[in-house]
């Protein structure tokens, strides 16, 4: 099997995977450019060329299998932005592996380091609004409680897909005292907690990316003066200049499956919700102040490669 058949092989099992999140995804996607790494032999002092061409084509490959995951983004364009820091094929493929062994190491043990930089902010007692799922806030506050802090949730439904239920259920089997609400009963929550905390699809000069109802939520708590923070590890971090593929509309059978043929649905899942909303982002480097992210975000680099497909 030559590489370009393998990677598009390897891709496409990517490809149908809806369900699996994206640290999950992220960890397959980096595994397979292990793979694929191992699979180009080369003599060390050969053009950095050999490399760069069939990892452009891994990574433009990933990006049409899965275009609004950050992470993946990430994950191949810094790959090439090192590929293009070297000239001959063995330099660059060694620093290649070293940065997908740290990104590993980043989307496994992540939260871990988040714990360390979130768990003096969330003191005894307190009670804290979750929203939707995320694998992180989950793993975080899990963390904390077996660090021996106690603290209660509040956690949304989440429509239309309802993965609060899977958020509260997580939560309550660590033991943590868990409140679930209905979406529309959020402000009851807020007024009743000592703060927010979200999960992160993507972080970009425009926003959040996040599940809907996380806009409305941040706006209330501006409204109510309660500290709102975002756990999400460095990978989720987008360059300025790059744009994430639009969402589009969902089946109006998840909502509402009777509804008349001339009502519209409107059915989407995630939302961009203002940094200036938003107290800090948390991540395994510290706690990031809304300026800081916004830096970050501008110095962040895109590859020759992929500003094609901007």
């Amino acid at each position: 099997m030559g590489i370009e058949e393998k990677i598009s092989q390897k891709i496409s099992e990517i490809a149908l995977d809806n369900t699996s999140g994206s640290s999950e995804l992220a960890r397959r996607s980096a595994v397979v450019m292990l793979e694929v790494l191992t699979d180009i032999r080369e003599q060390a002092s050969a053009p950095v060329q050999v490399l760069r061409s069939p990892i452009t084509i891994f990574a433009k490959e990933l990006l049409k299998a899965q275009p609004k995951m950050a992470t993946l983004f990430n994950l191949v364009n810094r790959t090439l932005l090192i590929i293009n820091s070297h000239t001959v094929f063995g330099d660059a493929k060694a620093a290649v592996e070293k940065y997908i062994y740290s990104f590993l190491a980043i989307v496994v043990s992540g939260s871990d380091n988040i714990t360390q930089k979130f768990q003096p902010i969330i003191n005894e007692n307190s009670v804290v609004l979750v929203h939707s799922y995320s694998a992180t806030v989950n793993k975080v506050l899990i963390n904390i409680k077996n660090n021996g802090r106690n603290f209660e949730i509040f956690s949304t439904e989440s429509r239309p897909m309802l993965e609060g239920r899977k958020t509260a259920q997580a939560l309550s089997n660590a033991h943590i005292p868990v409140t679930f609400i209905v979406d529309s009963g959020v402000l009851f929550a807020l007024q009743r907690s000592s703060m927010v905390l979200f999960g992160a699809d993507a972080i970009t000069k425009e926003g959040i990316v996040n599940k809907i109802g996380t806009a409305l939520i941040a706006i209330a708590a501006k409204a109510y003066n309660k500290p709102c923070y975002v756990l999400s590890d460095s990978t989720k971090f987008l360059p300025s200049s790059y744009k994430l593929a639009l969402e589009g509309m969902r089946a109006k059978e998840e909502i509402w499956p009777e509804a008349s043929e001339s009502i519209v649905v409107l059915n989407r899942y995630f939302e961009t919700t203002p940094l200036e909303l938003f107290t800090a982002v948390i991540n395994e480097y510290g706690v990031l102040k809304i300026p800081e992210v916004k830096l970050h975000l501008t110095n962040l680099g895109v590859s020759s490669e992929l500003c094609t497909e901007l």
